[in-house]
């Protein structure tokens, strides 16, 4: 969640207070990433627990979509509320962050309507996924 302040700054420097927030809220353009072979895909799996696969075998059955948060909470067997999900996430973001050079097996947006996150596999990974067991 953001907080908003009152910052006092003078009217001749507001331009360059504005110019400076734009700045600093644009995305940083970073190097691609390398794609993802079957034997890492693989062992990201096998590493993952059962919440984290159900996540996963979720989002590869809709290749190329994006899927909103609500829709795949609803399909997974494991009763997970929004605030597990978020710690699933952010822990499985850690392990992608520390085991794999940053990389997720999928895209992520923010929905600023829904205010939730929405998903998305590339098919070449929902390919091999959905071959692996549950």
């Amino acid at each position: 969640m953001v907080t908003y302040i009152s910052v006092p700054v003078p009217d001749y420097l507001v331009p360059a207070v504005m110019t400076f927030i734009m700045e600093q809220s644009e995305p940083k353009p970073s190097a691609p990433l390398k794609p993802w072979s079957a034997l890492e895909l693989a062992q990201l799996w096998k590493a993952s627990g059962k919440p984290v696969r159900e996540f996963l075998a979720a989002l590869s059955s809709l290749p190329d979509t994006l899927v909103p948060t609500s829709s795949l909470m609803k399909v997974m067997t494991s009763n997970t509320s929004t605030a597990q999900f978020a710690g699933m996430m952010g822990a499985f973001g850690r392990r992608c962050a520390n085991h794999h050079g940053g990389r997720k097996p999928f895209e992520y947006e923010w929905d600023v309507n829904a205010r939730e996150y929405q998903y998305r596999m590339p098919s070449y990974i929902a390919a091999v996924l959905a071959a692996l067991p549950v």
